[in-house]
């Protein structure tokens, strides 16, 4: 693992010409890590980023692109569990799996939308879900 000296040096030697450029994965990679374990250490992003020469914005967007999935959404597959097995047969093989509800208040009917980084949204209808999904398109 780096620390912060070579980190630096790293990001220096590595430093595109253009900005549009960026910097290569592998140093992204190794810089976050790096940054994360420091943070999860106690310090903040921005003391972070200054020692290393980046810009906090710069250094909190490789941070957020590191642990999301790139701003992608997952597939979900909905089973309402419409057919029952018959009685007094067995599946040694489970083919799904139920998910007992949640001891919480039941949420609003609705659809449920959760983004890339982990905010959920309960109970919308199909307005309000297209809505939500266009301001963060």
């Amino acid at each position: 693992m780096l620390d912060i000296s070579s980190a630096r040096t790293l990001l220096i030697r590595t430093r595109p010409a253009r900005a549009p450029e960026g910097y290569p994965p592998a140093v992204r990679s190794q810089v976050t890590a790096l940054a994360r374990q420091l943070i999860d250490h106690g310090r903040t992003t921005a003391s972070v980023a200054r020692e290393l020469g980046l810009d906090r914005g710069t250094l909190s967007s490789w941070l957020v692109d590191a642990t999301s999935d790139r701003g992608s959404f997952v597939p979900v597959v909905v089973d309402d569990l419409a057919e029952e097995q018959e009685p007094g047969v067995s599946d040694p093989v489970p083919t799904r799996a139920v998910v007992a509800p949640p001891a919480s208040p039941a949420p609003r009917p609705g659809f449920a939308l959760v983004t890339p980084r982990g905010y959920r949204l309960e109970g919308l209808d199909l307005e309000e879900a297209i809505t939500v999904l266009g301001r963060l398109g």
